[in-house]
């Protein structure tokens, strides 16, 4: 494992705590009530902190992918994808938190949003390197 990598690592397991932070005060209904002031800050919300969820894990898992016929997955995305889906459904038991299908759609556009700008960037990084973009597929 490479340094860069370890650095990725390191950076996933301290957004993970402030994820888990913010999950832990919202569960408990105290996110500060200021904040619900901004319009649609809760999407906005998902949006950013899932999508940069996404992002940290598919660079941990150095850009990763699970080849499903003709697709090339990436696999710190669909994890994170499956672990926001399960946090959404958690919320139905929680008196301070409601599930919604807007918000889980907030989710998947952040995601999806973080990936593009992944694949852009990497893409130009690697065009102005001279050689292709690579992804590794599990074995």
């Amino acid at each position: 494992m490479h340094n860069r990598q370890r650095r990725w690592i390191v950076a996933l397991v301290l957004y993970l705590a402030i994820i888990g932070l913010i999950l832990w005060l919202a569960y408990r209904g105290q996110i500060p009530a200021i904040i619900a002031q901004v319009p649609y800050y809760d999407k906005f919300a998902h949006a950013l902190l899932m999508g940069a969820l996404g992002y940290l894990m598919h660079r941990a898992m150095d850009r990763r992918t699970l080849r499903i016929g003709p697709l090339a997955l990436p696999l710190g995305f669909l994890l994170a994808t499956s672990l926001i889906f399960m946090e959404e459904l958690a919320q139905f038991w929680s008196p301070f938190r409601n599930s919604s299908p807007i918000d889980f759609a907030a989710d998947l556009l952040g995601l999806a949003v973080w990936w593009i700008t992944d694949r852009v960037l990497e893409g130009h990084v690697a065009m102005a390197a001279g050689h292709k973009i690579e992804t590794k597929e599990l074995s």
